[in-house]
């Protein structure tokens, strides 16, 4: 993605941690070989806003406020909605990257769950590789969850969620 400014940064971020599917799965997904479920969804982010701090421009601090719909799959029904926030703590002008810390949660009909990791991105590209960021709990039928979100970036607006829940050792 081109990124010349905070806003479009962590606007990537943001649609990056969104979630969502180009198949028509849905959330009752399949098992992996650990037991643990696996299922992708199509997030669609619809609504942004950014914060700059410190000094104009990007820079340390600079926050992006996100929210999503969650849909089965491109064009499908939606399932649910995501919300988060994207921090920017650290830019390397050498390397044309920035990286943030986001902090998300996609609620679904069952529960919701609740995602966080830094991901780091480059200040030049199209779109950025595939990563993934660290499951960290979740309510309802998602209580105890762990596991992670590997995240691929479909356009500037449009991502795919693979999630790989695991449960808690006291579920």
């Amino acid at each position: 993605m081109h990124i010349k400014s905070a806003v479009a940064l962590v606007a990537a971020l943001a649609f990056a941690i969104g979630v969502v599917t180009l198949a028509s799965a849905d959330t009752n997904g399949s098992s992996d070989d650990n037991g643990g479920k696996v299922f992708k969804v199509f997030e669609h982010e619809d609504q942004t806003d950014s914060v700059d701090v410190g000094r104009s421009g990007p820079s340390l601090g600079d926050e992006f406020v996100f929210s999503s719909v969650i849909l089965r799959r491109e064009g499908g029904a939606q399932i649910g909605t995501d919300g988060g926030v994207c921090t920017f703590v650290r830019f390397e002008q050498s390397n044309g990257t920035a990286t943030a810390h986001c902090v998300a949660t996609v609620s679904l009909e069952g529960g919701q769950i609740t995602l966080q990791g830094l991901s780091t991105f480059s200040l030049t590209a199209t779109t950025n590789p595939p990563f993934d960021v660290a499951i960290t709990g979740g309510t309802g039928a998602y209580a105890g969850a762990g596991g992670h979100v590997h995240i691929e970036e479909v356009s500037e607006s449009d991502s795919i969620l693979t999630f790989h829940l695991q449960r808690g050792e006291d579920d």
